[in-house]
């Protein structure tokens, strides 16, 4: 449920895609667009497109979005500057959605395996960022508390935005 901001953030839009931001990353890598999220994403992302910032096209707060067939990603921080809807927050189609292991992870999964890219089912990639859900700053200037997303897992899935991203990726 909106409610009127302050007046510093008075020009600002609050997002419509509010219940599926997670913590991740966008980065053009090899001219396509890629959604890193999980363990040492934002190194993983600068690292493939040799710290080029017209590559480094989101960080840290990911609003997925599906067009279609289509699965979108933007820079969104629950609140949009009109101004920018298209370069800062603009939408880009993805070509990955890349979850990061840890180094215990990869260890685990990879045993003496080479290390490689593993293809998964959209629904565990859901599962997967559904771990990560951010909770942006700004939420309180725009939903009253009653209606900001809940947390109701020991692995902090929010009730909304795990179900909401598992019904983008299907």
């Amino acid at each position: 449920m909106p409610k009127q901001p302050p007046p510093f953030f008075a020009q600002m839009l609050a997002s419509e895609h509010a219940e599926s931001i997670y913590y991740a990353g966008l980065f053009r890598i090899n001219g396509k667009v890629w959604a890193l999220t999980g363990t040492g994403k934002s190194e993983a992302g600068r690292a493939a497109t040799a710290k080029r910032p017209d590559d480094d096209l989101a960080r840290d707060s990911v609003a997925f979005v599906r067009d279609g067939k289509m699965l979108m990603g933007r820079y969104d921080l629950r609140t949009l500057n009109p101004e920018m809807l298209n370069d800062l927050h603009a939408l880009h189609p993805l070509s990955a959605v890349v979850y990061c292991l840890s180094e215990a992870e990869t260890a685990k999964a990879f045993a003496n395996r080479p290390l490689e890219l593993v293809d998964v089912a959209p629904e565990n990639v859901g599962l997967m960022l559904s771990k990560s859900v951010y909770p942006a700053p700004m939420v309180q200037h725009f939903l009253t508390p009653t209606s900001w997303p809940t947390c109701t897992t020991t692995s902090a899935a929010c009730s909304t935005g795990s179900s909401s991203l598992r019904a983008l990726l299907a």
